[in-house]
């Protein structure tokens, strides 16, 4: 059930997802849990939550919240966890017969860094940093 998403040997991930939703008149509600794995062995998981408002057939407004730890194989010093939490606040409003605008607004912050398997485990390598990042667009139905 594992998805390979990276290159062969102990640079490589595969990552489990099991996600749910359910619609509700005008409203969306979905979540999911996942489980990543380094080809090299070390485990880490995270949650992902998200309701949805619907406005007729092309608009909407949405929240997206998350949370889990982030795996990434950095040799030598081995495979560094980091907590990653996340919010979003997301749209799509039409402004015409085939065009969308489209927007998000989010907040990311990563911390508690630490090295993982090894002589060093448990070590921390990094303090905290935090993003914020706003994206808009134009959506073309064709």
């Amino acid at each position: 059930l594992y998805e390979g998403a990276g290159a062969a040997g102990s640079s490589g991930t595969s990552t489990l997802r099991l996600n749910v939703e359910r619609y509700l008149g005008v409203w969306r509600f979905a979540g999911g849990v996942s489980r990543s794995r380094l080809d090299g062995g070390e485990e880490d998981g995270g949650w992902r939550a998200q309701v949805d408002r619907y406005f007729g057939d092309r608009g909407r407004l949405g929240l997206i919240v998350s949370q889990g730890r982030e795996l990434e194989n950095l040799p030598p010093a081995g495979a560094v966890s980091t907590r990653v939490r996340g919010v979003a606040l997301i749209g799509a409003w039409p402004v015409g017969a085939d065009w969308t605008l489209v927007g998000a607004l989010g907040r990311t912050r990563n911390s508690d860094s630490q090295r993982r398997g090894g002589p060093d485990d448990g070590q921390a390598v990094g303090g905290s940093t935090q993003r914020t990042a706003v994206r808009l667009g134009v959506q073309r139905d064709f």
